[in-house]
């Protein structure tokens, strides 16, 4: 079975957003939802010919679920699933209140957690095995989304190639952030894949070994 990951970086930060799918599913997942991805991720989803069935959020912060609401009114609340940290429903909720965005009222509608996740969770979805890993640090609702059966993961802003997420915004904390590399990330095969919420993908062992934060595994 092929896993296949496309990823769609949108957003004033660039974001990237990342379809998920398979030979084995006619259903696609989405991990975050950045502002202006609605577009770009309905065409590459035309493309591929699967449809959105759900979207996982890997935290609360504008930059990565402000159009969360577009997905579910074009879709329909029916029949699209949000996954998500309950601690990350203000900025479902609230979307227009987030970030720095300038928008009419009502520019981002808001959108609610259908699915709850504390972390441990495993979640059947596009023909494969989704695990939550819950890794507070950049936010008190971060996570991360494990594909142990194709050694992917979906880090969000926790860890970058050769850096880390801040810690100094709401709901940060430094040495959780650390703690949740070293004990959640850092636990994974070294060939394990890491997609980044930014920046260019890289691998459990490339951080472990030149991550300048975490220079104790060099």
């Amino acid at each position: 079975m092929s896993i296949y990951v496309k990823a769609v970086p949108c957003g004033p930060l660039e974001t990237n957003s990342y379809l998920l799918y398979s030979d084995k599913s006619e259903e696609a997942v989405l991990i975050d939802a950045p502002p202006m991805s609605l577009e770009p991720v309905v065409k590459a989803l035309t493309e591929t010919g699967k449809t959105l069935t759900s979207i996982f959020l890997t935290h609360g912060h504008f930059d990565h679920v402000l159009d969360t609401g577009r997905f579910v009114k074009y879709y329909g609340k029916e029949n699209l699933k949000i996954y998500a940290h309950n601690f990350a429903s203000d900025g479902l909720e609230y979307p227009d209140t987030m970030g720095f965005l300038q928008v009419p009222s009502g520019g981002f509608p808001p959108a609610e957690i259908t699915n709850v996740l504390l972390g441990g969770e495993k979640i059947n979805a596009a023909g494969t095995i989704i695990k939550v890993l819950y890794v507070p640090g950049h936010t008190s609702c971060s996570l991360a989304f494990y594909l142990p059966e194709n050694a992917l993961c979906f880090t969000g802003d926790l860890i970058f190639r050769r850096s880390i997420g801040r810690s100094d915004l709401g709901g940060g904390n430094s040495d959780l952030l650390k703690k949740s590399i070293t004990e959640k990330i850092f636990m994974l095969d070294d060939q394990t894949v890491l997609y980044p919420g930014h920046g260019e993908l890289t691998t459990v062992g490339e951080e472990k070994r030149y991550n300048p934060f975490f220079r104790v595994f060099s």
